[in-house]
């Protein structure tokens, strides 16, 4: 009998530590799950992060926003903020409307925004304009600015 209850002790023993090895597995499974969700995505331009802010995109003046909170973004309307560095504009993937009117931009990357239909950016200092990679370029205005270069080629969408 004291052989068939030493059995019994060390099953119940074996059951507590698979179930103790489970819930430690699921709880760094959700750390990590959740560890991963929360990336964010770099905007050292203030003026820029204080119009996410005064859109809701952010709520924080911190140097970084969320990237759920902007990679499902498809307009977005900064006007006159001042911005001089639209860095972190390549992670708003589903922008298809940009409006950047009046800045102080010089230069700006949109070539992973390719799901731009409409792009407005007039009132900058931008000295060329690169949309190859906005393939479905429907609409784009860029007066008042200082460009020497801009090749439209490759946008056959692009009514003029």
């Amino acid at each position: 009998m004291y052989e068939n209850k030493k059995i019994i002790t060390l099953f119940v023993v074996s059951i507590k530590l698979i179930t103790l090895k489970k819930s430690i597995l699921f709880t760094l499974l959700l750390v990590t799950t959740t560890i991963t969700k929360a990336q964010f995505t770099n905007i050292p331009d203030v003026n820029f992060e204080t119009a996410l802010v005064d859109l809701g995109y952010d709520d924080v003046i911190d140097g970084q926003v969320l990237t759920d909170h902007i990679d499902t973004v498809q307009f977005l309307q900064v006007i006159g903020y001042n911005i001089s560095d639209l860095t972190g504009i390549q992670y708003f993937s589903e922008l298809t409307v940009l409006d950047f009117t009046f800045n102080e931009l010089t230069e700006i990357d949109l070539s992973q925004n390719t799901e731009l239909l409409e792009l407005y950016c007039n009132g900058n200092q931008l000295s060329s304009l690169d949309v190859s990679h906005n393939l479905d370029l429907t609409y784009l205005w860029c007066e008042w600015n200082q460009l020497t270069d801009l090749d439209l080629s490759e946008n056959e969408y692009l009514t003029v």
